[in-house]
């Protein structure tokens, strides 16, 4: 596995150029891995971005992820909500874990990431949930995440984000 240990200096680098450009900043982290693997745990590279951008911070900040250990980061998000614009997106397709198992065996358990979002919306940062496909799910599901999420994102697969694929803001 190679990880890139500089992350957090490349970042630097990378806005310091921006902003010497006068550019506009808006990091979506999950384009194509989820910054919260369990490995994360032991890195903390996403930890150590985030310090980084205490510093340095970018103008939007979207965090997409399944992984609940991202309540670990709770007070860096919170005190980032202060210098930028964050949104939590936590990924749950399902609210029945034994469609999960089926599609996503190794995934962190749906209780987790609802608690997961909870804690983070609770901690006063903007949060979303993302049902990305829709698989089945119960009549509760929708309760479930009333509260929880100011947003909900939904992908059907036949329809997509409905945006034929931008991305779309409120």
């Amino acid at each position: 596995m190679n990880i890139k240990k500089n992350a957090a200096e490349i970042y630097r680098n990378e806005i310091t150029k921006l902003r010497s450009k006068n550019k506009s900043v808006y990091i979506f982290m999950s384009t194509a891995t989820d910054p919260y693997q369990p490995i994360e745990r032991r890195v903390k590279m996403t930890r150590m971005l985030l310090e980084e951008m205490m510093k340095n911070p970018p103008d939007i900040l979207q965090i997409q992820t399944r992984g609940p250990l991202i309540t670990r980061d709770i007070d860096l998000l919170t005190e980032l909500r202060k210098k930028c614009e964050v949104l939590i997106s936590m990924t749950i397709k399902t609210d029945r874990e034994d469609i999960k198992r089926i599609f996503a065996p190794y995934a962190p358990g749906i209780k987790l990431r609802i608690k997961a979002l909870k804690e983070i919306h609770e901690a006063g940062i903007p949060t979303q949930a993302s049902i990305s496909p829709v698989l089945p799910f119960t009549p509760d599901f929708p309760k479930a995440l009333s509260g929880i999420a100011q947003h909900i994102w939904i992908d059907t697969l036949s329809i997509g984000d409905g945006a034929w694929g931008s991305v779309q803001r409120d």
